[in-house]
């Protein structure tokens, strides 16, 4: 089961987690509480996702994330490490069980920028950028800062 000071130890990480971007739909589903104990505790310097959603989330449960943007959808279970109370929801950060998963999720979130970023300049700008040219722009202009980048960072 993971402990207390696991999930501190992860927290303390927090530079390790990618910030999904608000715009583009995460789910996430409760696991049963027999998955927990038949998983190891990944370690501290684990990389892990960062997001917002309006539905409290209880430290160390066992949870499945799915992001449907990509073909095939991508799913992972992750144990939730920090569920805090913001602006807008709570702040929730997540750990994925399978260390894997950390170079597919880097890649699924580099594509969720992108549409965030085409979005982001039709609305800002009114141009119409096709899916080439944003992964462009956005490459030239971001992808040195991810995965410290937070979408905000070009809304306008």
């Amino acid at each position: 089961m993971l402990l207390e000071a696991d999930l501190r130890t992860a927290r303390e990480g927090e530079r390790n987690f990618i910030q999904h971007p608000a715009g583009i739909p995460i789910e996430v589903y409760l696991q049963a509480d027999s998955v927990r104990e038949s998983v190891a505790i990944p370690p501290a310097s684990a990389k892990g996702l960062r997001f917002n959603t309006n539905v409290f989330l209880q430290s160390g449960m066992v949870v499945k994330v799915a992001i449907p943007v990509v073909e095939p959808s991508f799913e992972a279970l992750a144990w939730v490490v920090w569920c805090s109370k913001a602006d807008k929801g709570f702040d929730v950060g997540l750990i994925f069980l399978d260390e894997a998963e950390s170079v597919p999720i880097q890649m699924v979130e580099q594509i969720c920028y992108i549409k965030d970023y085409k979005s982001s300049v039709l609305e800002n700008e009114g141009r119409v950028l096709t899916t080439e040219e944003a992964a462009m722009e956005w490459m030239r202009n971001y992808a040195g800062k991810f995965p410290l980048l937070d979408a905000s960072t070009y809304c306008h």
